[in-house]
């Protein structure tokens, strides 16, 4: 049995979460508290849920009781995809244009960029004035022809499905 405490700190951790990424998807919130049993992550949402400290609307989770005016597909995207290098990260925070988020891991830091259908050449023009090769892009694209639009060596293409699959693509050397 967990105590009053692990479930406050699993809380703190949540809140945490939530009010950096204002919107959520229910799913990635239970997906952030690991192998926890089932029992346990639903009693630190109801807790939460109970003191007005995060909202539950159907399958989304929200910092605030409105949050329509903070919903941002492409940061549940983004967040699917931190999701998949979650057991490594150290450090993850929201980013300024054009990532979403960036995190840090043992080895690597890393961004989530969105790339919206038809920002491909301001995408492609941001990479080759400031790409800083210290950092790891990861480009979230909706389609493959979006892949053959944008211009970097080095960025892995992201596409992510409704049910937070990720799936990754990268250029090899030969084109």
């Amino acid at each position: 049995m967990r105590t009053r405490e692990a479930v406050i700190q699993d809380a703190k951790e949540l809140l945490e979460i939530i009010t950096t990424y204002k919107v959520l998807k229910l799913e990635q919130l239970i997906r952030v508290m690991g192998d926890k049993d089932k029992a346990a992550k639903q009693s630190v949402i109801r807790l939460l849920e109970r003191e007005d400290r995060l909202f539950i609307h159907d399958s989304m989770v929200s910092a605030e009781e409105k949050w329509s005016k903070s919903f941002d597909r492409g940061m549940i995207a983004a967040f699917w995809v931190l999701l998949d290098f979650w057991q490594e990260v150290l450090y993850h925070t929201i980013a300024g244009f054009p990532a979403k988020i960036e995190f840090i891991t043992p080895n690597d830091a890393y961004d989530i960029i969105i790339a919206e259908q038809g920002m491909e050449h301001v995408l492609s023009t941001f990479f080759h004035k400031q790409r800083d090769d210290a950092v790891r892009h990861l480009v979230v694209v909706e389609n493959m022809e979006q892949m053959y639009r944008l211009f970097c060596p080095g960025i892995v293409f992201c596409m992510v499905e409704d049910s937070g699959s990720v799936s990754y693509y990268q250029e090899t050397e030969e084109g």
